[in-house]
Parts: C-alpha cells; sequence; structure tokens
C-alpha cells in the first residue's frame, strides 16, 4: 500500500466499491448471545449496559462503569431538556 493508495478517493471509485461490497455480520467476540438473560443479566466484565441477546435486549447490572455512563447520560439529557424549558 502506497500513498497514492490511501488519497485516492474518487467518487466514482467509491461508488464501485460500495457496488462490490456486501455487508457482513459482525462476530460476536465477547460471547454475550448465548450467555446473557432476560430482560436482566449479570456480566461484570462487559461495560455496556444494554446487552443483546437470544430473546433481545436485557440489562446488565453488574458493571460499574454502565452505571456511570448512562447516569451521565441521564444528566446530560435532564440539563438540556431544563435548557431548552427556558
Amino acid at each position: 500500500m502506497t500513498a497514492g493508495d490511501i488519497q485516492d478517493t474518487d467518487p466514482e471509485n467509491l461508488a464501485s466499491a460500495r457496488r462490490r461490497v456486501r455487508p457482513v455480520c459482525m462476530p460476536d467476540l465477547i460471547g454475550q448471545t448465548g450467555m446473557t438473560r432476560w430482560p436482566v443479566c449479570f456480566e461484570p466484565q462487559v461495560p455496556m449496559l444494554v446487552m443483546k441477546g437470544d430473546r433481545g435486549y436485557s440489562l446488565n447490572l453488574a458493571n460499574t462503569t454502565a452505571y456511570w455512563g448512562t447516569a451521565y447520560l441521564i444528566g446530560l439529557a435532564g440539563l438540556l431538556l431544563a435548557r431548552a424549558g427556558h
């Protein structure tokens, strides 16, 4: 790969690449599809609050990083809504 390959972003080349490439299903690297329970799961090593499982989405109530991230987003949304109301 050369610098010319990286900078070659001609719109026609991108359009032909889009026609050739097919979407793929990404692999489940952390093995969460078989392990999650519905509606609540316990996966402390996975820092996600909502996980997709076999029966749909479930809440991961074991990771404190997910708690802090969720609290931050809820607080930010509350501040934005309070500011929009004024």
